[in-house]
């Protein structure tokens, strides 16, 4: 049924026939056939790629299983050195990133690309972290700073010409108690030292002017000072 009289049209009939047997379909889950070996835009996961002709429908071929994977997250954390001092920048953030291809990338929220930033002063920083394969991860890190010191002065003048009865009253508002001054009574003493050594409150001072620097644990400190008057009789 598939010759002619003549044997270039028996060799293009036949031709035409394997032609036609030759068709394939593929497909990846059994049920869903097309004529494109290629097959894009896959989730994770095992695929068995099955192969049939289209003149024979109900013998397809299964084919080896593939198992296609994706590369792993990093996982990111920021470390923190806080300010020592109250209005200082000499805070640090380090972002630390492991579980996924190196080398690693870093954008900070500042627009820092380094994995350690200085010189940070209080404040909150963001970091994203991309790894070698384009997967990213972030993470966040807050920068502390000690509470301001507050010191405020009340002055007794000294009751007589030459008497040593004046005395400077320190309160202390804010402030972190330092070691420096292991036997001081209280805390305005561990806060205080005064210009000529003491510390605390100092008491029977004559008249003139009386200076202190308060002190913290992180080594803050601001000198302040006091004038006292003295009777002129």
């Amino acid at each position: 049924m598939y010759r002619t009289g003549g044997a270039t049209d028996n060799h293009w009939i036949d031709n035409l026939v394997i032609n036609a047997y030759n068709q394939y379909e593929y497909s990846i889950d059994g049920t869903t056939w097309t004529t494109n070996p290629s097959f894009t835009g896959l989730a994770t996961g095992t695929y068995t790629p099955r192969i049939r002709n289209r003149a024979f429908t109900a013998y397809p071929v299964s084919l080896t299983a593939v198992t296609i994977s994706q590369p792993a997250n990093p996982t990111a954390t920021v470390g923190v050195s806080n300010v020592t001092c109250n209005g200082s920048s000499n805070g640090v953030v380090s972002a630390n990133a492991t579980g996924a291809a190196t080398p690693y990338t870093y954008l900070w929220s500042t627009g820092g690309t380094t994995a350690v930033l200085t010189g940070r002063a209080a404040g909150t920083y963001n970091v994203t972290v991309t790894s070698a394969t384009g997967c990213t991860a972030s993470a966040t890190g807050t920068v502390t700073q000690p509470a301001a010191i507050g010191l405020s002065a009340s002055i007794t003048n000294a009751s007589c010409l030459g008497v040593c009865d004046g005395a400077v009253n320190l309160t202390v508002s804010s402030g972190t108690p330092s070691a420096k001054q292991p036997n001081a009574p209280d805390v305005a003493a561990n806060l205080v030292l005064w210009a000529n050594g003491d510390n605390g409150v100092l008491r029977d001072a004559a008249a003139g002017v009386a200076q202190w620097s308060d002190l913290s644990t992180s080594g803050n400190h601001i000198t302040q000072a006091a004038a006292g008057n003295r009777p002129s009789f």
